[in-house]
């Protein structure tokens, strides 16, 4: 689908239903601008990075809200069958990254290696280390 069509199917008058970290969350689209749509793909990116950075560590998954959200994010942004739907629209993380890059590009096993070392950087500024082997699963699905 190009970013044309994308945005064009979320510019009808519709109220649209999708699924996030175990949250259903609705957005009216009245009509939605290109960057209205840009602003809500770029939330959801960032949030999931947030959520991954911050979680990755098995220590911060205390309850059973903080394991979802790691398993949601971790799945999101390493899984590239892993599809977040919005009702009749169903996207990946490549194809978030595709709608809201300027260039309608976007190096995804580069986004991840980086994710990967900010995620070490800030777990070793908390005097932590992620475990041993956590990264070679996600390091081998690129």
């Amino acid at each position: 689908m190009s970013s044309k069509a994308f945005i064009d199917s979320l510019e009808s008058p519709l109220v649209r239903e999708f699924e996030w970290n175990g949250s259903t969350f609705f957005v009216m689209n009245t009509p939605c601008s290109s960057e209205d749509s840009i602003k809500l793909l770029t939330a959801i990116i960032h949030q999931a990075v947030k959520d991954f950075e911050r979680l990755a560590h098995p220590s911060s998954r205390t309850d059973k809200v903080t394991r979802e959200s790691w398993s949601t994010a971790s799945q999101f942004l390493f899984d590239n069958n892993y599809l977040i739907d919005f009702g009749d629209l169903q996207l990946n993380l490549s194809d978030m990254l595709l709608h809201i890059s300027p260039k309608g590009s976007f190096n995804v096993p580069s986004l991840r290696r980086s994710l990967i070392q900010k995620t070490n950087e800030y777990w070793e500024d908390k005097g932590e280390t992620v475990p041993e082997g956590f990264w070679t699963s996600k390091e081998n699905n690129e």
